[in-house]
């Protein structure tokens, strides 16, 4: 019977429960970007008129046939007279060039944040054998009883 209790005894001893250590790092880690950009344009523009104004001009001259006699235009008597009318004709060039330069600074501002949470968990099994001195005790105590029992203890057996 003891020798079966310390075959399983020691049975047991060899099948252990490890006790665990487990190390947990928690990192924080954040990018921040801030960044200016200049956006710089640069234009040149040229406006062109081509206007061309005609002018037209007509000279009517008015003369009396008859110096004697009155003549009559548009209501009006006039007695020996000559009349002169003079309408113009005339070319207007308007070739006008309007150059214009337009220049623009853009500055654009990125700011970016970025936030990353790392965990990294280590797990580290180590086998605890103290625990298995309790167990050494009853067996101990078992040896000394079987072979010292009969002296210190005669009711036993």
């Amino acid at each position: 019977m003891a020798k079966r209790l310390i075959l399983i005894i020691s049975l047991l001893l060899f099948v252990s429960c490890a006790s665990r250590k487990v190390a947990i790092a928690k990192e924080d880690i954040k990018t921040v970007v801030d960044s200016t950009v200049v956006v710089k344009v640069d234009g040149t523009y040229v406006k062109e008129n081509n206007v061309v104004t005609e002018d037209c001009e007509e000279e009517i001259e008015y003369k009396p046939l008859d110096t004697l006699k009155p003549m009559v235009i548009d209501g009006k008597q006039y007695i020996n007279t000559i009349i002169k009318l003079k309408k113009k004709k005339g070319i207007k060039i308007d070739k006008t060039k309007v150059t214009s330069k337009v220049s623009s600074v853009k500055k654009l501002n990125v700011k970016r944040e970025e936030s990353k949470k790392v965990v990294n968990k280590k797990v580290d099994k180590k086998a605890n054998y103290w625990m298995y001195l309790w167990f050494l005790i009853p067996i101990a105590i078992i040896v000394i009883l079987e072979r010292y029992g009969k002296r210190f203890f005669p009711f036993i057996r």
